[in-house]
């Protein structure tokens, strides 16, 4: 058995779930405030072409790199949400689709890390237990970043030594952070990015809670927008991961993207085609 395997503690909500099977809820309706899914209908629109999809696509194998007119619409909501330049992303070579955030979190680890390598994952404290979960099946030590008020709730960065940044090949952020809720600020962004170029490792970050905001005007700025502003053409070091669970309340789908540099999602996809993950393609037309 992988060694590694002895580090990750039982999962959260199994845990959970083991905790709460012999409780009884009291007579009012309880507010459940655990696992996070959406309460509201999903869009007619995607359970008609999920619907309509499965009559055509089940006698036919996925393919891990996803439909062409995926990525394009990826692409096109990707430019449209951030206010990229038309024909920035390239979608053969810059989006993966992927069986929401939490498969493509983990599995990108287990490609990124070199588990021979004396290596950090930096990652927010407190946050999704699927940033230490990679980390620690990847062979590396987790470097967890304080969320505490004299930051605004968002992970120490300067708090980091030279010589653990020299370790780290991977830093995680979440934006809006989950669970503190904290938005990254432009500024905060060109700072981590600023650092992965300087120290070599590549920052991925999780922006499935990036459409639930107050302020209709000021939605939270995304990774890949900071990039450019960077001077970063190809969005060296940065991928963003998004899921349709959250934002279109469709968390039973399992569907989501990666997006960023070509240069980190080429041998990514490649150990993709090996991990036997390809979306369905009801599920991809659907999306």
């Amino acid at each position: 058995m992988n060694r590694h395997l002895g580090r990750l503690l039982p999962y959260p909500f199994e845990r959970l779930r083991g905790l709460l099977k012999d409780t009884t809820p009291p007579s009012q309706s309880p507010i459940p405030l655990h696992i996070g899914e959406p309460r509201h209908t999903p869009p007619a629109l995607v359970v008609a072409a999920l619907r309509a999809g499965l009559a055509d696509s089940l006698g036919r194998y996925p393919t891990s790199a996803g439909l062409p007119e995926l990525r394009e619409g990826i692409a096109r909501w990707l430019t449209a949400r951030y206010r990229l330049p038309a024909g920035s992303l390239d979608p053969a070579s810059m989006i993966i689709p992927v069986s929401g955030t939490r498969e493509a979190l983990f599995s990108f680890g287990q490609a990124v890390l070199d588990p021979a390598a004396d290596t950090l994952v930096a990652m927010p404290n407190p946050g999704y237990q699927v940033y230490e979960g990679t980390a620690l099946l990847g062979g590396a030590t987790p470097r967890y970043l304080d969320c505490n008020a004299a930051q605004d709730f968002l992970p120490d960065l300067d708090a980091v030594r030279p010589a653990e940044w020299n370790r780290c090949q991977l830093l995680v952020l979440c934006s809006p952070g989950n669970p503190t809720g904290a938005v990254m600020s432009e500024a905060y962004l060109e700072h981590a990015l600023s650092l992965a170029a300087r120290y070599g490792f590549a920052l991925a970050s999780d922006e499935c809670y990036a459409e639930i905001y107050d302020d209709e005007g000021a939605p939270p700025p995304g990774l890949l927008g900071a990039a450019l502003r960077l001077g970063h053409a190809q969005f060296e070091h940065c991928v963003v991961f998004h899921s349709l669970s959250k934002r279109s309340n469709l968390p039973g789908l399992r569907s989501g993207f990666v997006a960023g540099d070509p240069a980190l999602l080429g041998p990514y996809a490649r150990y993709r085609s090996y991990h036997g993950c390809a979306l369905p393609v009801a599920t991809q037309l659907a999306s």
